[in-house]
């Protein structure tokens, strides 16, 4: 498999994955794009796939026309959104058109830090049940240098 990220606009990421086609035998092979969000913005965008010749466009978001994407990205997300079949002498050209960039609420910050402080008050719960079966004969004691 092949890869190549191409950062659209700072912290915005399409990853095209390019592998061999097994499924066609006449197929080139297959184009697997991927957006990833590394914003805390919520983004709205439309992908349209232009001067299309000689492939096939399965469309990954439901209820959409395959040439033209609207996608509603939440921060941090990562998600396919379309496959693209080659066949010979292929060709095709997307754009990207930005549509929203809208702050995040309050709450929804909110409910992202309290997800965070509960997996890290978990983890520390965990650790602390496995260091307390550790005896103590066994820690080495050592000198803190001040």
């Amino acid at each position: 498999m092949q890869s190549k990220v191409e950062e659209i606009i700072p912290e915005v990421y399409i990853h095209k994955n390019f592998i061999n086609s097994s499924i066609n035998p006449k197929a080139i092979g297959i184009l697997i794009y991927r957006i990833e969000v590394k914003l805390l913005k919520i983004i709205e965008l439309e992908i349209s796939f232009n001067n299309i010749q000689n492939i096939e466009i399965e469309n990954k978001i439901e209820n959409q026309n395959s040439n033209l994407i609207f996608l509603k990205l939440n921060p941090f997300d990562n998600k396919e959104f379309v496959k693209i079949t080659l066949f010979p002498n292929w060709s095709f050209t997307p754009k990207y058109h930005f549509l929203k960039f809208q702050n995040l609420s309050r709450e929804y910050l909110e409910n992202i830090i309290q997800n965070d402080v509960k997996k890290n008050e978990k983890i520390l719960k965990e650790c602390y049940e496995h260091l307390n079966n550790i005896p103590l004969e066994l820690m080495t004691p050592i000198k803190l240098n001040n």
